[in-house]
């Protein structure tokens, strides 16, 4: 059996307008707290662009790759370093902040490798939006970024998740939110069905907690685990209205053997000196 080593980040904006104490930070925690996974799941990397000065019709593209990569990559061994991969959006079409233009995205390195990358529920309105006025109007969603790697000729599938948020403006919303949520989770188990006797996780920044309906339809009448029912003690990845709660989760199947799991407190503590996000990161450790 071989060692696989997998993290999740939401990064929280991080864009070209980004300080460099953030990228900084961040190379810190994956060098040091994070033991430089061999998979990173990253959420809200960013790109700022206005509607008078894109194409709405074209992939935006992400502009801070190369410096997320001479920062992770500075003073590595060429065996070490990362590569990375995203699946460019139409402008205007993930949600999140106006005009940063947020997509996940997969940080790789040696001896995995990539063989395959494609974007879940492409033309889905659950995750594209509609144009519906009145009550179940939907907003648009990240799409998960479904990456599928090798390593040492074992086939694993990533799926990368970035789930509609929480907030909403008035309670309605929120229930509407939480209902786009739920069946953006069934979409997701829908397309994975064909890849499930293969190893595979379904990780990210779901946006629900533990208990929820959202998680128990990933979970797909639990025959994915989850590394949080694998902790010896409370961990949380998030403070809402200073409650810590749990958002970040890696699922997976039988054909990975949970070894260890770690929510290292970088960021939600408050006035952290680690801080470059809002989540705290999460990593495992499994047997392949």
């Amino acid at each position: 059996m071989t060692d696989l080593s997998v993290a999740t980040i939401n990064l929280d904006n991080l864009g070209e307008w980004s300080h460099t104490t953030r990228f900084e930070r961040l190379t810190e925690a994956v060098n040091t707290a994070l033991k430089r996974p061999m998979i990173i799941a990253l959420q809200e990397v960013g790109v700022f662009a206005e509607k008078e000065n894109v194409n709405l019709d074209a992939p935006l593209p992400a502009t801070i790759d190369k410096t997320l990569l001479d920062y992770l990559n500075s003073d590595q061994p060429l065996e070490a370093q990362y590569h990375y991969a995203e699946i460019a959006p139409k402008p205007f079409t993930t949600g999140g902040e106006r005009n940063h233009h947020i997509r996940s995205a997969f940080l790789y390195r040696a001896p995995i490798t990539l063989t395959d990358l494609r974007t879940l529920g492409e033309d889905s309105p659950l995750f594209t939006g509609n144009t519906l006025e009145g009550k179940e109007a939907l907003s648009p969603s990240r799409r998960p970024l479904h990456g599928i790697f090798d390593l040492n000729g074992t086939p694993l599938h990533l799926i990368n998740c970035h789930l509609k948020s929480m907030n909403a403006p008035t309670n309605d919303r929120k229930k509407i939110a939480r209902r786009q949520r739920n069946a953006q989770a069934e979409q997701i188990r829908h397309e994975i069905q064909i890849y499930k006797e293969e190893p595979l996780m379904i990780l990210g920044d779901f946006n629900d907690l533990p208990q929820s309906k959202t998680i128990e339809i990933l979970r797909d009448h639990q025959s994915l685990a989850s590394i949080w029912n694998d902790t010896p003690k409370p961990c949380y990845t998030y403070r809402y209205k200073n409650k810590p709660i749990v958002l970040d989760y890696i699922l997976y199947n039988h054909h990975l053997t949970l070894i260890e799991v770690s929510a290292p407190p970088l960021n939600t503590p408050h006035l952290s000196p680690t801080r470059f996000s809002d989540h705290d990161p999460v990593v495992a450790t499994f047997k392949l």
